[in-house]
């Protein structure tokens, strides 16, 4: 604690503050302290004749790791999260696995955000989709850590030694076009480190010993147009149409119709099922700034999620339609 502190400012641990009484104390919130597993609630000593101005403790950051905010709602799946949860906590390795496009990702990024406090040494996340050659799997998460390679070492066996008594939870995304190297790296990890956690995602397993494979489900179809289903896809169809008007059409009045909806939904990072979904809404013969005329694109995702065909497109249509002509009141039909 001395040495989080600067010349002439007075420190106490919460422990220590609660103890006191008619001391003024400057409540300066948890910190992560070297050496420390967890983080200790700080106080300044304000009396007369002290500062009370100093710089930042020379703390360990508050919230270590990579992992970012969402940037997308997260609908349904809330059983699912507690399961993972759960099976995070009891196993080293948990692996989610199903098809592309599925919520594997999203889930994981959830799951790892709740549990991020059980975490002292922090959340860090490795998206491999970009890395192309399975060899450079340990270059990519040693450089998201800011670990180099120790003379004699691997880089894997670097990193993994990195890690050793750090409680930490790795998650490594799209595994599978590397799941190889990715079994490498996360043997030698779980090797070397007993406090280490890690949760992957992948189209298949990793094929460590002792993993925890958690196959994620398509989402809810049973409540119809109440499906968690049905109000992503609506959710995700509202951002992409507010991203659209909030360009330089909004400023003019018009609607943008020189970039079609179903290009912007296309970029959804929602995977090949929204690629399906969208197309088979918005690929018709006459749009109203991406609302469908006829009932052929509709009818497929009543076939993609499962539902049944007339609530399905009555839903969709009539949700559609509110948002756009919300957005856009004064929208004309145009033939593409």
């Amino acid at each position: 604690m001395m040495a989080a502190g600067h010349g002439g400012q007075i420190l106490l641990a919460e422990s220590t503050a609660g103890l006191l009484s008619g001391v003024d104390l400057i409540d300066l919130g948890p910190r992560r302290l070297r050496d420390l597993p967890t983080a200790v609630g700080l106080f300044q000593v304000r009396a007369a004749g002290l500062r009370t101005d100093f710089p930042p403790l020379r703390a360990l950051d508050a919230s270590p790791g990579n992992l970012q905010a969402a940037t997308t709602s997260f609908i349904g799946r809330e059983s699912e999260v507690a399961e993972v949860q759960a099976a995070v906590k009891a196993h080293r390795l948990v692996t989610l696995t199903g098809v592309g496009g599925v919520g594997k990702t999203r889930l994981a990024l959830e799951v790892a955000a709740r549990l991020a406090d059980e975490f002292p040494d922090g959340v860090w996340f490795f998206d491999l989709a970009a890395v192309t050659d399975p060899a450079a799997v340990p270059d990519a998460v040693a450089a998201v850590l800011g670990i180099i390679q120790q003379p004699g070492k691997s880089v894997a066996d670097s990193v993994a030694a990195a890690l050793e008594g750090r409680s930490r939870l790795l998650v490594f995304d799209n595994c599978e076009h590397v799941i190889d190297s990715v079994a490498d790296l996360v043997e030698a990890i779980l090797a070397a480190s007993a406090t280490v956690t890690i949760l992957a995602t992948s189209r298949e397993g990793v094929g460590v010993s002792d993993e925890q494979l958690w196959r994620v489900p398509s989402l809810d179809v049973n409540a119809g147009t109440e499906s968690a289903a049905v109000n992503l896809f609506v959710d995700r169809a509202h951002s992409v149409v507010s991203e659209l008007l909030a360009g330089p059409a909004r400023r003019g009045g018009r609607c943008p119709f020189n970039l079609p909806l179903q290009q912007a939904l296309l970029k959804v990072a929602f995977g090949p099922l929204v690629a399906v979904i969208g197309l088979a809404i918005l690929s018709t013969h006459a749009v109203v700034v991406g609302v469908p005329t006829t009932w052929s694109g509709v009818f497929l995702i009543a076939v993609v999620f499962g539902a049944g065909q007339q609530a399905v497109t009555r839903y969709v249509d009539q949700r559609a339609s509110q948002i756009l002509k919300a957005a856009v009141p004064s929208s004309k039909t145009t033939t593409h």
